[in-house]
Parts: structure tokens; C-alpha cells; sequence
């Protein structure tokens, strides 16, 4: 009986993590002043501000860098951000299909320094 009762304890979160880690969510990139060059892992990604979508799951480690005439070039490393809130919306959102067009951001905004 215990045995029964313990498989569903056991594999339901790991299910569950399995699914929010194919979830995906929008990163957000700001500078202060705005309209710097961004590049994430070396790609570019816009003008900020500027939003692009990660699907990689929780965890992720980005190389974000920010150019912009006149500026000090910025190259930061940033963690994805992810805490237990973070966790159940992302099942939530991953899981039911109503919520498809919900989604989840990180946000990372930085001043650039006059050169």
C-alpha cells in the first residue's frame, strides 16, 4: 500500500519538471540610454529594448552584451532567474492549454557609461 501511494509522490514532481523545462519565457533586455545593440551568447537580439523568447529551461546562463556609439561597451553574465513562483506558473502554463499565450519574463535592465 505505501509502495503505491509513494510512486505518484516520487514521479509527479519529476514530471512536472520535465514539462517546465520545456516551457519558455521572454527575456527582456533595457539600457539606460536605450538604443544600444544587444547580443545574447553572441547573437544578436535587437535594439533595446528589446524581448526575445528562451526555451532552454530553468537555469539557463547568458553572455549579454550592449554596444552603443559614444558608450562603453557592457558585457555582463546573467543567470536566469528562477524561484518557486517561477516553477508552478511555469507547469501551469506549460500544462493548460488556455494559458498557451501567458508567459513568463525575466527582465535586465543596465546604465551604459559615456566613454
Amino acid at each position: 500500500m505505501i509502495r503505491r501511494l509513494a510512486r505518484p509522490l516520487v514521479t509527479a514532481p519529476l514530471l512536472a519538471l520535465a514539462v517546465a523545462a520545456g516551457c519558455n519565457h521572454r527575456v527582456s533586455v533595457n539600457s539606460n540610454p536605450p538604443g544600444a545593440r544587444a547580443y545574447v551568447d553572441q547573437q544578436f537580439v535587437g535594439v533595446t529594448p528589446t524581448t526575445f523568447s528562451e526555451t532552454s529551461g530553468f537555469g539557463k546562463e547568458y553572455e549579454i552584451r550592449l554596444e552603443k556609439d559614444g558608450y562603453r561597451t557592457l558585457t555582463v553574465k546573467e543567470k536566469q532567474r528562477a524561484n518557486l513562483g517561477y516553477l508552478l506558473l511555469s507547469i501551469l502554463t506549460c500544462g493548460i492549454g488556455v494559458l498557451w499565450s501567458f508567459t513568463l519574463e525575466d527582465r535586465y535592465d543596465y546604465s551604459l557609461e559615456r566613454t
